[in-house]
């Protein structure tokens, strides 16, 4: 039933007081709809905002893996649901890329302490140097992982997987990529993450 059949129906059944409730039935869903998620976001977006602006006045080096109240100091997103890491959680070579110790992953910005890089340390899985390659290519702010080392196999493997299947990996594919070849299933989520943004894919 249209709704102009559902307002004639309305109208010969029950008179001017169905089609008032029937005017208040069609205000309420508009509002449950379109204007409450309108101001969820509004809301969600205003937060985020204020955030970044009490960022500007603090000093970020001084923040834990907390950020600001759990948010990120440079998009002010909740990074507990989005996503974040640290320098800790980074294979060898990785780290060499880090300037503060936490970074957003959906922003790709840093914030904690300075990290204090030393002489290139061997490769904790290999057990040898892993030469980083110079020039690599950089999309989104991350850097593609240099070859040879147990990222870049990640980054490989999801590369093979995208285009064997013609669809886009979950994290769940890139865990269970990670047990059947033994790596590191915590380090090839955080991989997965990182080849999305460098690949430039949002939404789930």
């Amino acid at each position: 039933m249209t709704n102009l059949e559902r307002l004639n129906a309305y109208r010969t059944a029950n008179g001017m007081e169905a089609i008032a409730k029937f005017r208040a039935d069609r205000h309420q869903e508009f509002l449950d709809s379109v204007v409450a998620p309108w101001e969820q976001k509004t809301a969600w977006e205003a937060e985020r905002a204020a955030y970044v602006e009490m960022a500007k006045k603090m000093d970020l080096t001084k923040l834990d893996a907390k950020g600001i109240e759990g948010h990120c100091p440079h998009c002010g997103i909740d990074h507990l649901s989005n996503g974040m890491w640290s320098v800790d959680d980074a294979e060898a070579h990785q780290k060499r890329d880090f300037k503060y110790t936490y970074e957003c992953l959906g922003c790709g910005g840093e914030w904690g302490p300075v990290v204090q890089h030393g002489k290139a340390s061997p490769d904790r899985h290999s057990g040898t140097g892993l030469q980083i390659e110079k020039n690599r290519e950089s999309r989104n702010g991350v850097k593609r992982p240099s070859a040879g080392g147990k990222c870049r196999q990640v980054w490989d493997a999801l590369d093979e997987f995208r285009a064997s299947k013609k669809t886009v990996p979950t994290v769940s594919d890139a865990k269970a990529i990670a047990t059947e070849a033994g790596w590191n299933v915590s380090n090839a989520a955080i991989e997965f993450y990182q080849w999305r943004k460098f690949n430039g894919i949002k939404g789930r």
